[in-house]
């Protein structure tokens, strides 16, 4: 098993609102007919889809980069169509008060192409939401986007307006410190760049 724990730092209130690649890359969000809340962000990731997609798939390294993500459990090292695994969200929408609203998640996964598309879906006790990456290959590396569809029910439902900015603000912020955290690892972002030059050269 899977399993990942470690104590939920909040990002910095200049963070959220100025966070690297957070101006560079805005979130695009749309309400859809059932009142769901749709956030789509996108990055150039100077990394090889293989490296990303192995990466971004493990949700137990998912507090590594998302500022939200608390813990994340899973029963397998791969994790394919119909496989399982939860997740602790910690959200502060009345930031900078203390209070933070905790869920326990369960996803299961929807989709799963390796190197191109992975989709999940996770239910809470007071709401769902959907959380799906694309990858296409790209001349410094990777573009990738990362969609969340989400909605709520009950009390919660009322803290949605104030959450709602916070949201993309912090989705805005997931992604740089993704680019971040795999550019800087493991020399990524030089094998990508070595093998974008190896085939500009190769076509010359």
């Amino acid at each position: 098993m899977r399993r990942s724990r470690h104590r939920c730092l909040a990002p910095s209130e200049k963070e959220v609102r100025d966070g690297p690649g957070g101006r560079e890359h805005p979130a695009e969000t749309e309400a859809s007919d059932d009142m769901a809340t749709r956030l789509v962000n996108t990055i150039d990731i100077c990394c090889t889809p293989e490296t990303v997609y192995g990466y971004v798939t493990q949700p137990w390294r998912w507090h590594e980069w998302h500022p939200n993500s608390v813990w994340a459990t899973s029963d397998s090292d791969i994790l394919k169509a119909g496989d399982s695994f939860e997740e602790e969200i910690a959200l502060q929408p009345l930031s900078p008060l203390p209070f933070r609203m905790r869920r326990q998640t369960r996803y299961t996964v929807r989709v799963a192409e390796p190197f191109r598309t992975w989709e999940v879906r996770g239910e809470t006790t007071d709401g769902w939401l959907i959380i799906r990456y694309d990858l296409e290959p790209g001349a410094s590396g990777t573009a990738f986007s990362r969609t969340l569809t989400y909605q709520t029910s009950g009390p919660s439902r009322l803290l949605m307006p104030v959450l709602k900015k916070r949201m993309i603000n912090i989705s805005s912020l997931a992604l740089a410190r993704l680019k971040s955290t795999l550019e800087s690892s493991d020399g990524a972002c030089g094998r990508a760049s070595g093998e974008q030059k190896g085939s500009d050269t190769e076509s010359l």
